[in-house]
């Protein structure tokens, strides 16, 4: 377990994270997106403009998102549009 939390630990890795407060969308909005969807694409448009402000926009990239159910990761994953031209490759584990 050691090994693993040295891992990582020393990874380097950038963590980019949404929070949805559901009552006020829905106050706030007459028929809100999925809040979960919302979420993650802020989180997609965030992770494209630190890539961008790094100049690694370009090189593979790899997104780790929290795992929900097989029916909506299958539409998580083609639902939430990555803006054209902002990123090179890019593969997403759910």
């Amino acid at each position: 377990m050691a090994d693993l939390v040295t891992l990582i630990e020393e990874a380097p890795s950038i963590l980019i994270a949404a929070v949805i407060d559901n009552q006020k969308l829905v106050e706030q909005v007459a028929v809100p997106d999925n809040s979960y969807n919302i979420a993650l694409q802020f989180c997609v448009e965030a992770a494209c403009e630190y890539l961008e402000g790094i100049g690694q926009h370009q090189t593979q990239t790899t997104n780790f998102v929290e795992e929900r159910s097989n029916k909506e990761d299958a539409f998580l994953v083609f639902s939430v549009p990555v803006p054209l031209g902002r990123l090179g490759s890019t593969s997403y584990k759910v």
